[in-house]
C-alpha cells in the first residue's frame, strides 16, 4: 500500500493497525496537506447494514469542527477499499505517555481531562456520543493541545453486538461503561464513565479493573468500586477519588450527568489543589528507577507550560496561545522597498456561503466573486446577497479557477480543463490527463498547469491546443507560476523546485528539503520569490530562483498561501486558522488568530479588502 496513489491521496507510511483495519499517513495532493486514512478491514465490508451505519455516522461526525477533536474530512471508496479521511496530527497519545512514564502528574492529567471534556461538551451538544474513550484515543499535539480521536467509528462498531462484546480488544473492554456491557442505550454518562477510567489510569499507571479475563472485567465494572488512589499515593488527595467515583456513577454524593458538570468539577479541583510543578511524588518502583524520575521531571514542566484562561462565563476554554511573540525577529535581511503603511485588523467578517465543501480557489470578475470547492461546485455571488451554487459542471473537485477574455478556465482533479462563460453555461471540456491538475498560472494566451505524478504542460487558450512536457521528475507538483514571459517555476511534494528559462522546453532541478513545498508567490519586482513549505518553513530567493535562503515562521502547521499586497505588506494563512502578516517587507512577522480553527487555503485581495477561503465553506473578509 505504501507508495500507492489512491485517487488524490499518496500513501506515505503505515501508522498502525487495529480491529477496524489499518491506518496510513497520506498526502492529499488536492488540498496539499497530510491526512490519515483508516481503511476498513475487508471482513467488515461484507455486512451491508454495518456499512450503511458506518457511512451515516461518518457523515455526522465529519460535521464536527472543534480544536479538541481530530476532524473527519470524509470517506474514500476506491475499488474494494473503503475508509475515512482523518486529520493527521503530529503528537503523542496518552497511551504512549503512560508506556513511557508509567503514571502522569496530577495537575497535568486534570488539565488534559478538562480539554477532553470541552470536546465532549461540543460533541454531546450535537447529539453525538463517542463510546470508545480510552488513552489511545486522546492525542497531545506538538502545541500541547489534547485532541479526541476516532469519532465516526465507535458508534458504528457498537451497532453490532458481536463486535462490541467479543470482537473488540481487551484495551477497549477495560474502559467500558456498565450500560455498554448491559447492551443498553448509551448516553453522555457513557463517555464520562470511560473518561474517568482513563483519568484513573493516567494517575495510577493501570486502569481500575485490570484482570486477565474479560468476564472478570465486565463483572468489576458492574459491581466493584475501584481502589482509592489517595490510599496508594500521598500526592493524590481524597477529592480526586470523589471526582472519579462521581463520574463512574458509584458515589452517593454527586453523579455527573453532563460533561459540563464534570468539567466544572475538574476546574474547581485544579484551582483548589496546591500547584507543585517541579515535584511529582514517586511510587516505590519509580524511586528505584532514577532514570524514569528524571524523565518525568523533564516532561511535566514542559506540558505544564500550558496556561489557563479565566473560567467565568465561558462555555468552553482553550489552552494558552502557543504562537511566537508578535515582534519576534525572523531574519536580518534588509530589502530596500518603499515604505507603505498598513494596519491589519484582527476582526474578520464571515460571509454567507451555502456550502460545507472545502473551498479551493476564488476569483473576482465583473463585481462577482466565484468560488470553487473540492466537490466540483462553483459558487458565485457577492458580499451582500451571499453565494449560491451553479449547476454542477463536473463530478470531480476543482482545484483552480482563472479568467481569460471573460471566460472561466477550471482545472479539475480528474485531469480535465473546463472552459465556460461567466454565466457558467457554454462549457467546453478538454481531456488533458488521467492525473489530477493541482494548479495553473496564466500569461498572455497561455496557461501552464501542473499536477500529480509529474504532470506538467501548457495550453494555448486561443487555439485550445495543449502540450505535455516530458523528462519531468515523477513527483506531485503542487504549484506553478510565471516569473516572466519565458521563465517558469514549479514546486513539488518532496521539496523539489524546477525552473525553466525557455517556456518549458528544458528544466533545471533543485531539492530544498525532504518535505513538501506548497505555494509560490512572485513579488511585483519579479526578483523576490517566496516558496511556502511544511511546518511554517518559507524559502525566499532575491535573484529569481538562482539561490535560496530559508526562515521559519515558528507555527506548527503548513503555510497554505502568501499574498504580496504591495511592496512592504505581505499576508499569509495556514492550516490552523492563523493570519500572518508583515509590514516591513518580510523582516518581522506578526501572527493573529482569525478565530476559525480550520485550514485556510488561500488569501486574495480586491485592492480594498482581504478575502480568505478555507475548509467547510469558509469565506472571510476584512477591510484593510
Amino acid at each position: 500500500m505504501v507508495g500507492r496513489q489512491i485517487q488524490h491521496y499518496k500513501i506515505i507510511s503505515e501508522l498502525g493497525e487495529g480491529g477496524m483495519g489499518k491506518v496510513y499517513k497520506a498526502f492529499d495532493t488536492k488540498l496539499e496537506r497530510y491526512v490519515a486514512i483508516k481503511f476498513l478491514n475487508p471482513l467488515l465490508l461484507k455486512d451491508s447494514l454495518f456499512l450503511e451505519r458506518f457511512r451515516t455516522e461518518g457523515k455526522n461526525h465529519a460535521k464536527l469542527s472543534h480544536p479538541n477533536i481530530v476532524m473527519v474530512y470524509g470517506f474514500i471508496e476506491y475499488g474494494e477499499l473503503i475508509g475515512l479521511i482523518i486529520e493527521y496530527v503530529e503528537g503523542i497519545t496518552i497511551e504512549n505517555l503512560l508506556t513511557r512514564y508509567h503514571r502522569l502528574n496530577l495537575i497535568y492529567s486534570l488539565k488534559i481531562i478538562r480539554q477532553v471534556l470541552i470536546a465532549l461538551e461540543y460533541a454531546h451538544s450535537k447529539g453525538l456520543i463517542h463510546r470508545d474513550i480510552k488513552p489511545s484515543n486522546i492525542i497531545i499535539d506538538q502545541n500541547g493541545i489534547a485532541k479526541l480521536m476516532d469519532f465516526g467509528i465507535s458508534k458504528s462498531v457498537e451497532s453490532k453486538t458481536d463486535l462490541t462484546r467479543f470482537g473488540r480488544n481487551v484495551g477497549t473492554v477495560l474502559y467500558m461503561s456498565p450500560e455498554q456491557i448491559n447492551n443498553q442505550e448509551s448516553t453522555a454518562k457513557t463517555d464520562l464513565y470511560s473518561l474517568a477510567v482513563t483519568l484513573y489510569e493516567m494517575l495510577d499507571g493501570s486502569p481500575p479493573y485490570f484482570y486477565d479475563n474479560e468476564y472478570k472485567i465486565f463483572d468489576a465494572h458492574l459491581k466493584q468500586i475501584p481502589q482509592r488512589l489517595s490510599s496508594k499515593y500521598p500526592d493524590i488527595p481524597p477529592e480526586v477519588d470523589e471526582l472519579i467515583l462521581s463520574a463512574m456513577n458509584k458515589s452517593n454524593t454527586i453523579n455527573f450527568s453532563t460533561s459540563t458538570e464534570f468539567r466544572r468539577a475538574v476546574e474547581e479541583l485544579i484551582f483548589s489543589l496546591p500547584v507543585k510543578i517541579s515535584q511529582i511524588t514517586s511510587t516505590t518502583e519509580n524511586v528505584q528507577n532514577q532514570k524514569k524520575k528524571i524523565g518525568r521531571g523533564i516532561l511535566i514542566p514542559l506540558f505544564l507550560s500550558l496556561a489557563f484562561f479565566s473560567l467565568a462565563g465561558l462555555s468552553y476554554l482553550f489552552v494558552k496561545n502557543y504562537l511566537p511573540d508578535n515582534k519576534e525577529k525572523l531574519t536580518e535581511r534588509t530589502i530596500n522597498f518603499n515604505s507603505l503603511e498598513s494596519n491589519p485588523k484582527s476582526e474578520w467578517q464571515k460571509l454567507n456561503v451555502i456550502s460545507e465543501g472545502n473551498l479551493t480557489d476564488i476569483l473576482f470578475l465583473d463585481n462577482k466573486i466565484y468560488l470553487t470547492d473540492d466537490s466540483g461546485n462553483i459558487l458565485y455571488g457577492d458580499d451582500t446577497s451571499g453565494f449560491g451554487f451553479s449547476e454542477k459542471l463536473i463530478s470531480s473537485g476543482i482545484n483552480r479557477i482563472l479568467n481569460y477574455k471573460d471566460k472561466l478556465i477550471l482545472f479539475s482533479n480528474n485531469g480535465k480543463i473546463l472552459i465556460t462563460n461567466k454565466e457558467l453555461k457554454e462549457v467546453k471540456t478538454l481531456d488533458i490527463s488521467n492525473e489530477s491538475i493541482l494548479s495553473a498560472d496564466i500569461y498572455g494566451n497561455k496557461v501552464y498547469f501542473c499536477g500529480s505524478n509529474g504532470l506538467l504542460g501548457n495550453l494555448n487558450l486561443d487555439l485550445l491546443s495543449f502540450n505535455l512536457f516530458v523528462n519531468i521528475p515523477e513527483t506531485d507538483f503542487l504549484d506553478i507560476k510565471f516569473i516572466n514571459h519565458n521563465k517558469i517555476i514549479a514546486v513539488g511534494i518532496d521539496g523539489v523546485v524546477i525552473i525553466s528559462n525557455d517556456n518549458g522546453l528544458n528544466w533545471s532541478k533543485q531539492k530544498l528539503q525532504t518535505n513538501y513545498l506548497k505555494r509560490i508567490a512572485i513579488h511585483p519586482n519579479k526578483d523576490l520569490i517566496y516558496l511556502t513549505g511544511s511546518l511554517g518553513t518559507i524559502y525566499y530567493s532575491e535573484d529569481k530562483g538562482k539561490s535560496w535562503n530559508e526562515f521559519n515562521l515558528k507555527v506548527s502547521s503548513p503555510i497554505n498561501d502568501i499574498l504580496f499586497f504591495d511592496l512592504r505588506n505581505f499576508f499569509a494563512v495556514n492550516s490552523t486558522g492563523d493570519f500572518i502578516y508583515t509590514n516591513d517587507g518580510g523582516s518581522t512577522w506578526n501572527i493573529k488568530k482569525t478565530e476559525q480553527y480550520l485550514p485556510l487555503n488561500k488569501i486574495i485581495t480586491d485592492g480594498k479588502n482581504l478575502y480568505i477561503i478555507g475548509n467547510n465553506g469558509l469565506l472571510l473578509k476584512k477591510n484593510i
